[in-house]
């Protein structure tokens, strides 16, 4: 009896023994796999025990579940909206090829190594489970179904052979592609009221859609008040404003930030207020009997023409026979609707042809002027330059005010001829 026990002792120890001698001698088979029947094709490639099918998509070495799943990163998209899939499986490491196919089986993408064969050698994380695989969501709106695949040898103890190659493949969770809801574009500018669709890379994002100049795609014009590009930034707030210049719409030489009507070249901080016509024409915030240059006339100017008594006295006695009658309405004489109109300024004005300027150092500023305009005739050079007239009673120094600072910059320039009247 004690004999029979010793012999089942050293029975069952030969067996355990010949069992572990066996496992070993497997596992160092098995792990001589890759080497033996795979590295001729992949080379460069990391030993990896995914590539082989037994352990790319069993749950454990007992395989007998297979544990592959792909799952979309949310349950709904819109047309064309990016669908990630992530793919895992296996119970080894290493390296797999995974591939995304849509509803057509169509292959939308893939992982593999940079060899197209498996990794490159440095055995990259980017290859093995969890893989992730990404494709556009479909057009048409509906309920869908994609799948991914594991693709590999099918070398395994119960199928000993390499070639071919085979897939597993597993649906992917159903998910869903919603329409759109229809978004009107009132002002034809293609961009849709952002009130329904204010996605501004997919149409949408019109903050006023009855603009057609106001939409995502329209620049910023930095002055007008309004958020041109609807970025939720108006004029100088927008990062498109900050580098531009300020602009000068009406080219009086004072730029929009320090004009107060940039669309009148009359108004300007270099103006001299007009006494009377509501406006704040020098732009020192003051209109009128308000501004202190409307307060006072200059001693001795009865007829408030800038000029003094005693130039008007001498502008009397030339051409009497000329002027016009004492009862002649001025503002009628100047008013081009009237029938009183009379164009011919030199009657009247005559001697600003050769008036003497007050300072001895700077020729008459008219003298100066008269030969380099391009008119005919004395009383055309003077409707060149004063183009329109002030037709308020006492206001006849506001006819030199009414000169277009255009016509200036010909001659009153660094290098034209008009720069000596700027020098002591």
């Amino acid at each position: 009896m004690k004999h029979k026990k010793v012999v089942s002792i050293l029975a069952y120890s030969a067996l355990a023994i010949s069992l572990v001698v066996f496992a070993e001698i497997e596992a160092r088979a098995e792990s001589s796999f890759f080497g033996n029947y795979c590295s001729g094709c992949h080379s460069n490639d990391t030993v990896s025990c995914n590539a082989c099918h037994a352990h790319g998509v069993w749950q454990d070495s007992s395989r007998r579940v297979i544990n592959l799943t792909a799952t979309t990163d949310l349950d709904r998209y819109r047309p064309g909206q990016t669908v990630t899939v992530t793919f895992s499986g296996g119970y080894r490491t290493g390296w797999i090829r995974a591939i995304l196919y849509d509803h057509n089986m169509q292959e939308v993408d893939r992982v593999t190594g940079p060899t197209g064969m498996g990794d490159d050698g440095s055995g990259s994380p980017a290859q093995r489970y969890p893989v992730t695989l990404a494709a556009p969501a479909p057009s048409t709106p509906g309920f869908y179904t994609w799948s991914a695949s594991w693709f590999g040898a099918p070398f395994d103890k119960g199928n000993p052979t390499v070639q071919p190659h085979k897939e597993e493949n597993v649906p992917t969770n159903t998910f869903e592609v919603f329409a759109l809801p229809t978004c009107a574009d009132v002002d034809g500018d293609s961009y849709e009221d952002a009130a329904c669709n204010n996605d501004r890379n997919a149409g949408g994002g019109d903050c006023d859609d009855s603009d057609p100049s106001v939409n995502p795609g329209a620049q910023e014009a930095c002055s007008d008040g309004v958020d041109n590009n609807c970025d939720g930034l108006i004029d100088s707030a927008d990062p498109g404003c900050a580098s531009l210049p300020p602009t000068d719409m009406d080219r009086d030489g004072y730029p929009a930030d320090a004009d107060c009507n940039d669309s009148n070249p009359a108004v300007n901080p270099g103006a001299r207020e007009i006494c009377g016509d509501g406006i704040d024409n020098d732009c020192d915030g003051r209109i009128d009997s308000a501004d202190t240059d409307c307060v006072l006339s200059p001693p001795g100017d009865a007829d408030d023409d800038e000029e003094g008594d005693e130039a008007d006295d001498r502008e009397a006695d030339d051409d009497d026979d000329e002027k016009p009658a004492p009862t002649t309405n001025l503002i009628s004489l100047h008013d081009s609707k009237s029938r009183q109109y009379d164009n011919q300024c030199v009657k009247c004005h005559g001697t600003m042809q050769s008036e003497t300027s007050l300072d001895p150092f700077i020729p008459g500023a008219h003298q100066a002027m008269l030969p380099q305009i391009p008119a005919a005739t004395d009383n055309d050079k003077c409707l060149h330059c004063h183009t329109t007239v002030d037709l308020r009673e006492h206001s006849a120094g506001a006819l030199r005010r009414q000169v277009n600072p255009n016509l200036c910059a010909a001659c009153h320039s660094s290098l034209g001829p008009g720069r000596k009247l700027y020098a002591p």
